[in-house]
């Protein structure tokens, strides 16, 4: 089944895609000192869930200020 861009829904604003490149992005402006492929690894490691890969990526932001 493909992924219907018209349909936005609780669903998809809780999980990341990591292949769609705009959910990328929007990640890595939200923490622009961590590169992209550190949000996708973010992401393999700790799955599609938003909430745990901001609150990961949160972590990292807590090393870096």
């Amino acid at each position: 089944m493909t992924d219907n861009k018209q349909q936005k829904g609780a669903q998809d604003r809780t999980t990341v895609n990591r292949r769609e490149s705009f959910e990328v992005e929007y990640l890595h402006q939200k923490y622009p000192w961590l590169s992209h492929q550190t949000v996708k690894e973010a992401v393999d490691k700790y799955g599609p869930n938003r909430n745990k890969v901001e609150a990961q990526l949160g972590r990292l932001t807590t090393t870096h200020n």
